[in-house]
Parts: structure tokens; C-alpha cells; sequence
């Protein structure tokens, strides 16, 4: 052997990685849970749209044929309901005059239907998708941006173990289908969270068009005003002490944000009136879907209660479930969530409570409530309280859309 030359070590047995080393270093590089929380987020999603594309799936195959003997697609059983509606507004727009019905009264219409969401539809139609496709391309994509602004908004007040289980819980609610399908919740959730991300941080102005936005979205705008005027009502408080030229540079913003929500809040109604010259056809129009056909705070709750749970029964399991509500947000709202997001929930039930009629519609409507999920999560620190509860929401999502979906029918 020459001088120059030396022996090769033979390697350890214990540099050599065995198979079952080398998938679970694998494993742990795809771990979701080592990816940035929005990314985490948006994971959650996907796989809560795995299940409910399924649920669409199968209704699609419980549908049948049509007439002509074609099958149905995807795209045309998502396009129920409030999807032809929105389409409507589309291609004709709204109606200069509200119709009316053979007894006289405001009849249905596309008045009732706010136009951001369609709006946005057109433009991407512009691009050659037919409305289907175009509606549900912008709902998904509203979607992930809520799953994002969710989990963000969520992340700086009770940390991000219990965000993502917010966004869990949202994505998979008995009526989260409806972020794929041509519903505008997607985009007004995207807006509602990016307005308390805008609070969160203190980007008032930024928040002031989100504001405006939202008020041509969904109706949200009214109990959304009530947040920012405790929001402005806490910033006055705060600045007392502060020498005036401070105290107004720090107003300013909040200020502004409050007048665009009150802006935002009848804004809709008002343009309703401005383009039909019936002062309250908003209103009118909203009572056509109702049976007897005006709008009556709290009575459809009050009948509802009454009818299935007794004359005497009803009125007071919900007057002790507004109760116990109000209690669960006084206890934990405010040091799990903060003060806008425990007032938005109280003032939001309070608009459900006061305008809601549609029963069918209930667990849609319930979506903006994404901050109980984080109070329900928040109940237990078990891991498997949180999965149960995840799961039980989305059998209850499968049951409630192939239920309603029967017994209503499939045709758009």
C-alpha cells in the first residue's frame, strides 16, 4: 500500500437509513402542520370542498335525466335556487318597476338580491366562462380568501391552534356547501372578515371601501354598524387622556369607518327606492317570500317556536336561548375572541332574531357566526371534542343538503 493511499472506513450501520426512516423524515416534510398557518388554512378547505363536492355529486346521480335524455352536470345542479336568481341580474338586471302580484301586492324579484355578487360574476364571464363556471370560480376563490382572513383575524386573538379549528368549523357547518355554489356568502365572509382584519390592525381607511363594499354584498351592513360604533365608542374612551391634535389623528379613522358602515347599511334599501320610486320597496319586496307577506320582528320566531314547541313552551325556550347566548358572550366572548368580533355576534343574532323568516335558510344564514366556532372550540382543550364536532358538522352538512335538496326539487 502506498504511502498516499488510505484504507475507506466501512460506513456505521448506523448512518444507513432504513426505509421506515427515510418515509417518516418524508412525512414530516409534508406534515401540514409545518406550513404557514394561511396555507394550513386553505388545506382545511380543500378538504372540506372534497367532501361537499361529493354531497353535489351525488344529488347530480340522485337527479336523473332531463327531458331530452341528457344527464345533469355539476354545474347545473349547483345552479339552485338563489345561483338563477343572481344570473338573472346578469344577463336582465333589476326591474324599473316592482312587480306585482294577482292580489296587488309587491311580488317576487331580483330587488331582493344584492349586486356585488353578480356584478363580479359578469366580469369574469367577460372572460369566456359561461355563468356557471364564472360563479363558481369567484365563489371558490371567495372562499379561500375567508379561509385565509378567517384564520388571520381569528389567529391574533385566541392564538392559532384554536383558528384553524375556526376555520374547521366553518368550512365544514352543516351549510358550508354554499361557498362553492353561486351564493354570494363567499364573498360577503370575505369581505366581513377583511373588515375586522382591518379593525384588528388598526387600518380604518382601509376598511372604510370594504365597508362600502359589503353594504351592496349581503344584508350584513346594519348589524355590522353596531360593532363599529362600540369600535369608536372603545377608541374614544381610549383617547381622553391624549392632547387634542392626538386625539383627533386618532379618530379620524375610526370616524370615518363608522360613517361608512352607517352608510353601508342603507345603502341597498336606498337605491332600491331611488331606482323604483317606492320609498320602502326593499321591504316590500323581502315580504313577498313571506306567508302572511310583512315583515314583523321576532313574530316568525315567536310562530315558529309556538308551533312546534307549544303556545306557552316555544316563547320561552327562546327567550332562554337569547338568553343563555347572551351569557356565553358575556362569559367567554370577550377574552376569547375580543370585543368586535363577542359584539358581532350578539348584534348579528340580534338581526337574525329580529328580520329572519326563511327557516329553510336558517344554517346559511348562520355563517357570518364564525367566532362561536372558536368559542366552541375554545370549550374543551380535547382534540377529539374538537374532530367530533368537525365530523358532526359535516354529516349534519350531508344530511341537510340531500334533504332539502329532495324535497324541493332539482330544476333551477
Amino acid at each position: 500500500m502506498s504511502a498516499t493511499t488510505r484504507p475507506v472506513a466501512a460506513e456505521s450501520p448506523a448512518a444507513v437509513e432504513s426505509p421506515a426512516a427515510t418515509v417518516r423524515r418524508a412525512g414530516a416534510r409534508l406534515d401540514p402542520r409545518r406550513l404557514p398557518g394561511w396555507a394550513q388554512a386553505l388545506v382545511v378547505l380543500a378538504a372540506s370542498r372534497v367532501l361537499y363536492t361529493y354531497v353535489v355529486l351525488r344529488c347530480v346521480d340522485l337527479a336523473g335525466w332531463h327531458r331530452d335524455g341528457t344527464h345533469w352536470t355539476y354545474l347545473q345542479i349547483a345552479n339552485n335556487w338563489d345561483g338563477t336568481w343572481y344570473q338573472r341580474i346578469v344577463e336582465h338586471g333589476y326591474p324599473r318597476v316592482l312587480p306585482l302580484d294577482p292580489t296587488g301586492a309587491v311580488g317576487v324579484s331580483t330587488w331582493a338580491f344584492y349586486p356585488l355578487y353578480p356584478t363580479v360574476v359578469g366580469w369574469v364571464q367577460t372572460t369566456g366562462l359561461g355563468w356557471e363556471a364564472a360563479a363558481t370560480a369567484v365563489s371558490v376563490t371567495c372562499a379561500a380568501g375567508t379561509a385565509v382572513l378567517v384564520r388571520s383575524v381569528t389567529a391574533r386573538v385566541a392564538g392559532p391552534r384554536l383558528a384553524l379549528w375556526t376555520v374547521a368549523l366553518l368550512c365544514f357547518f352543516p351549510s358550508a356547501l354554499v361557498l362553492q355554489l353561486p351564493y354570494s356568502e363567499s364573498l360577503a365572509l370575505l369581505l366581513l372578515a377583511a373588515v375586522f382584519w382591518c379593525l384588528q390592525r388598526g387600518r380604518h381607511l382601509l376598511a372604510v371601501p370594504v365597508l362600502l363594499l359589503l353594504g351592496v354584498a349581503r344584508p350584513v351592513a346594519a348589524p355590522l354598524a353596531v360593532v363599529l360604533t362600540v369600535h369608536l365608542a372603545v377608541r374614544v374612551l381610549a383617547a381622553r387622556g391624549s392632547p387634542a391634535r392626538l386625539a383627533v389623528r386618532a379618530l379620524v379613522g375610526p370616524v370615518l369607518a363608522w360613517l361608512a358602515s352607517l352608510v353601508a347599511a342603507v345603502a341597498w334599501p336606498a337605491i332600491v327606492w331611488w331606482a323604483t320610486g317606492v320609498p320602502d320597496g326593499y321591504t316590500r319586496t323581502m315580504a313577498a317570500w313571506r306567508s302572511p307577506r310583512e315583515v314583523v320582528p321576532v313574530q316568525p320566531w315567536i310562530l315558529a317556536s309556538q308551533h312546534y314547541l307549544g303556545w306557552h313552551v316555544g316563547p320561552l325556550v327562546l327567550v332562554v336561548g337569547a338568553a343563555g347566548l347572551v351569557w356565553w358572550l358575556a362569559r367567554a366572548g370577550r377574552r376569547v375572541v375580543g370585543l368586535d368580533l363577542a359584539v358581532w355576534c350578539g348584534s348579528y343574532a340580534a338581526y337574525l332574531l329580529a328580520a329572519l323568516e326563511s327557516f329553510t335558510s336558517l344554517p346559511r344564514y348562520l355563517l357570518p357566526l364564525f367566532p362561536l366556532g372558536t368559542l366552541l372550540a375554545a370549550a374543551s382543550g380535547s382534540r377529539a371534542f374538537r374532530l367530533a364536532v368537525t365530523a358532526g358538522f359535516g354529516v349534519l352538512g350531508v344530511i341537510w343538503m340531500l334533504a332539502i335538496w329532495r324535497s324541493r326539487g332539482w330544476a333551477p
